[in-house]
């Protein structure tokens, strides 16, 4: 058996030693701050280079972050910026929608507030998108701009995406349908033009975003287009 070899058994024998006398074990102990409105977790990270159980070579440190709005802490109240407090809300009507929160539970305002994209909603099932739980392929238009949800009765609703977003790589998002994505500012063929077409190259609507995307205007009626036809509303007519 090489050395090297013999080395790393070595290393994982000790290894597992200092587990079995606990040094990976949490070191922070108890990170409870008694708060039922913070979640507490422990930060460490052995930075001194060695095997060392020393808790000076770990560092260990608790850390507290407020649990949500809105979370039940005890005796009919819940928790609000990490203190547990009186339910302003309790007669708010729900809507029945995982991806609302029916109140703001720092002032007791009813008001159906849209959770962040992204947030699981329906068991797991899907995501929310502007305020409805999406990603139901039994709800898919074939459109590229519409998330495919579902309401609060389980009847399918396809909800537009944001202008200025991207479907794929050959579609940005702008009211509800696909457009050419574009360099802007660029070359002036970028978006060329089509039978009854002009093709300008238009900002994003999405600041964030660099690319533009192809915006197509109808020429005049009665302009000629191909062998013998005429533009009508921006299509060639024979």
């Amino acid at each position: 058996m090489s050395r090297v070899l013999v080395g790393f058994v070595l290393f994982l024998l000790a290894l597992g030693t200092l587990r079995t006398l606990g040094c990976n074990d949490d070191p922070c102990g108890s990170c409870d701050d008694g708060n039922p409105c913070t979640r507490g977790s422990c930060d460490y990270v052995n930075t001194s280079g060695t095997m060392s159980c020393d808790p000076e070579d770990y560092g260990p440190t608790c850390r507290h972050s407020d649990l949500p709005n809105g979370t039940a802490c005890g005796g009919g109240n819940v928790c609000v910026n990490g203190a547990c407090t009186e339910n302003l809300c309790a007669d708010c009507a729900d809507d029945g929608s995982s991806c609302t929160i029916d109140c703001d539970f720092r002032t007791g305002e009813c008001e159906h507030i849209e959770r962040p994209d992204g947030t699981v909603c329906s068991g797991g099932a899907g995501e929310c998108v502007s305020g409805a739980c999406c990603g139901f392929p039994e709800c898919d238009d074939q459109n590229d701009c519409t998330a495919n949800c579902k309401s609060t009765t389980g009847a399918c609703q396809n909800v537009p995406l944001e202008d200025g977003a991207w479907a794929h790589e050959d579609c940005v998002c702008v009211a509800a349908e696909c457009a050419p994505p574009c360099e802007f500012p660029g070359a002036a063929d970028e978006c060329p033009n089509r039978d009854c077409l002009i093709g300008n190259c238009l900002p994003n609507p999405d600041p964030d975003q660099t690319d533009g995307y192809c915006e197509y205007v109808p020429v005049d009626n009665g302009q000629p287009c191909g062998e013998l036809g005429a533009c009508i509303d921006g299509v060639c007519t024979e």
